[in-house]
């Protein structure tokens, strides 16, 4: 999620999802973490929840079953919202990615105070891109490992942060390439602890099919090294807006290749090449 970057956007107040299956609330849980600020303005957040044996299943879900809400007051002025599942196979160990709900650009103020906003809103449904979908629009979700509330100038804080702008490249079978830069936005960027979200509209459309597993590599332009707690990369089918499909480019949960940085003498790589999902 990305919160907006207006005046008093960001919030103090408890902000929940709940998932709905035939009327019935099968999850209600608590969206914070230790780590991360939570809901600040212009900031990113990235959750993961554990759903066990609440997992619902996707046949059954509607434009109704996910809610997002506040618990307080306090009012949130939300921007973005992407929500998507990772079922893990227990036999073969190996992660299937499914876009669930999405909305972009939203107008909505949430607060339990009716004068302000409503409490909740509804997150539509969104599909999945075949590996034929034409996509035209990419979102990258960095998460900076480490914790975003403890300063790193405090002695035995480690910096996992960079600031230094970030370089992805997506290269084609036939050889185009499209490159998509980080860097000064309105967010606090690639800092440590701290989660991002970017989108980027792709000059030259592709399509998942044009790729082969060495089309996507990630570059630390600079002196500062950077690692990340995960890593999501993900294609949409429109340009702005709301997109009505979304198809998984790179799914890195739980970050284990490395530390970035353009000095390699340091054991560290400038570049290294993404899993394709």
């Amino acid at each position: 999620m990305l919160t907006r970057n207006t005046e008093e956007s960001g919030t103090d107040s408890a902000v929940r999802l709940t998932i709905t299956v035939r009327g019935i609330d099968v999850v209600d849980r608590l969206l914070s973490s230790e780590d991360q600020a939570d809901q600040s303005r212009a900031e990113a957040n990235i959750y993961s929840l554990d759903l066990k044996r609440n997992q619902p299943n996707v046949a059954d879900l509607d434009d109704n079953s996910f809610r997002i809400g506040v618990r307080g007051d306090d009012a949130w002025r939300p921007e973005h919202i992407f929500l998507w599942l990772e079922e893990k196979s227990f036999f073969t160990f190996r992660r299937t990615v499914v876009p669930l709900a999405m909305e972009m650009d939203i107008q909505s103020t949430l607060s339990t105070d009716a004068n302000e906003g409503a409490a909740s809103l509804p997150l539509r449904l969104i599909g999945s891109g075949d590996r034929s979908m034409v996509v035209r629009r990419i979102l990258i979700l960095p998460l900076t490992h480490g914790d975003a509330d403890t300063g790193p100038f405090i002695i035995g804080n480690p910096v996992f942060g960079t600031k230094d702008p970030l370089r992805v490249q997506i290269r084609s079978k036939d050889g185009t390439v499209r490159t998509f830069r980080i860097a000064g936005t309105s967010q606090t960027d690639l800092t440590t602890g701290w989660a991002n979200f970017y989108t980027a509209i792709v000059d030259s459309p592709f399509a998942r099919a044009d790729l082969d597993r060495n089309a996507i590599t990630l570059t630390v332009e600079g002196k500062d090294s950077w690692q990340p707690e995960g890593l999501f990369i993900f294609g949409l089918n429109e340009t702005a807006g709301r997109p009505s499909l979304a198809i998984p480019l790179v799914h890195v949960p739980k970050w284990n290749l490395g530390f970035l940085k353009e000095d390699a003498t340091t054991g560290a790589i400038p570049t290294v090449q993404l899993p394709l999902s």
